[in-house]
């Protein structure tokens, strides 16, 4: 994280493979219409370029990674498959 170079990553601190990462999106549901979908994702992607939101992001210890919407679907498929292995393996169950 750019605003915290100084501070020791967890891997620095003595913790080899741990990686978890706070992300925030934009959703829609599933039958929004692809020409929405491809307008939306075209003016987020414009917006997070500029100079003023990366700016003000990185005030805010963000950095933005936009993309395309099929790499934020492999992403929340991937980080699923993730915790849901981690859950089993902690034993942990809803109440």
């Amino acid at each position: 994280m750019a605003v915290l170079q100084e501070v020791p990553t967890v891997a620095e601190s003595g913790i080899a493979g741990y990686e978890s990462a706070l992300w925030i999106s934009f959703v829609a549901p599933a039958a929004t219409p692809a020409s929405i979908v491809t307008r939306l994702n075209r003016e987020v992607n414009e917006i997070l370029a500029s100079a003023d939101t990366k700016e003000a992001l990185a005030g805010q210890g963000l950095d933005a990674e936009p993309g395309a919407p099929q790499a934020l679907t492999e992403r929340i498929r991937i980080d699923t498959d993730k915790w849901r292995r981690i859950i089993a393996q902690a034993g942990i169950r809803a109440e």
